[in-house]
C-alpha cells in the first residue's frame, strides 16, 4: 500500500507533485483521482467561478443576467436575481457568456434546478450545433484555458489561506513573536 501511494502515484504529504508537461500532469492526475476512488463519476471538472463570471440571454423578450456559480465543458450551473420562468428541459439559444473576459455564446437546456442558499441555482448542459450535449469545438478550444485559469487561480488561493493559517499558528507558539 505505501508503494502503491509514495511511489506509484506519487502522494507526498497529502499532496501531488505535478511537472511541466500538461501529458504527464494529466496521467498523474488521473492516478489520483482513481487513487481516491473518483472511479470516473466525474467526466468534467468544474470550475468554480467568482463575481467575475455572469451570463446574458433573452427569454420571451425579456433579457436575463445571472451569475455563474460553476462551469465545465459539458455543464454550467447559475442564479438568475430576477424571476424567470424557465421550465426543465427548455433549451436556451445565443447564451452569452462572460468568463473572467472570455465573450463566447453558446446554446444549453436546463436539467433541473433546485433551491439553495442564493435562490434558485439552474443547472444547464450546453447544446452544440449539432443538438448533441457539449461545446462546439471552437468555443470549447477557447473555454479549456480560461477554466484551467480559474481552478489555478482557486487552489492557488486555498493553499495560500491554509499556508497563512498555519504560519500565524505556528508564529504564535514561537516566544520570540508574543507581544
Amino acid at each position: 500500500l505505501e508503494k502503491y501511494y509514495l511511489y506509484d502515484i506519487g502522494i507526498k504529504c497529502g499532496c501531488v507533485q505535478l511537472e511541466y508537461r500538461k501529458k504527464t500532469n494529466f496521467g498523474i492526475i488521473e492516478k489520483t483521482l482513481y487513487a481516491n476512488q473518483a472511479m470516473g463519476r466525474r467526466k468534467y471538472v468544474r470550475a468554480l467561478c467568482g463575481n467575475n463570471c455572469g451570463l446574458i440571454f433573452t427569454l420571451a423578450g425579456k433579457q436575463h443576467n445571472g451569475i455563474i456559480y460553476d462551469i465545465s465543458l459539458s455543464h454550467f450551473s447559475c442564479t438568475i436575481p430576477d424571476d424567470c420562468a424557465l421550465a426543465e428541459h427548455e433549451k436556451l439559444h445565443n447564451i452569452q457568456f462572460n468568463i473572467k473576459g472570455l465573450h463566447i455564446r453558446a446554446d444549453a437546456v436546463l436539467f433541473m434546478k433546485r433551491v439553495s442558499g442564493d435562490g434558485m441555482l439552474y443547472i444547464f448542459t450546453f447544446i452544440n450545433s449539432q443538438n448533441e450535449n457539449g461545446l462546439d469545438i471552437f468555443v470549447r478550444q477557447l473555454l479549456t484555458p480560461k477554466l484551467y485559469e480559474i481552478m489555478s487561480e482557486n487552489c492557488k488561493s486555498i493553499l495560500n489561506r491554509l499556508f497563512y493559517k498555519s504560519d500565524m499558528a505556528n508564529n504564535q507558539s514561537l516566544p520570540f513573536m508574543k507581544k
